[in-house]
């Protein structure tokens, strides 16, 4: 029941977004955020976006 917040580049060569939906399904408590244009590296190539994803994320279970 942990609640999961995946950020995930649409263009990651190294993990397919298939793999990263499958994943957010398979727990109960799973989102799945995709950047359009980011890679693998999504949070060096764009880290403040990535902040901003993951910022009001975790505000909200703290």
């Amino acid at each position: 029941k942990t609640p999961v917040l995946l950020v995930h580049g649409d263009s990651d060569r190294a993990i397919p977004l298939s793999n990263a939906r499958e994943a957010a399904a398979a727990v109960g408590d799973g989102r799945l955020e995709t950047l359009p244009g980011l890679g693998h590296l999504a949070h060096e190539e764009r880290p403040e976006e990535v902040a901003a994803i993951i910022r009001p994320f975790m505000e909200a279970r703290i």
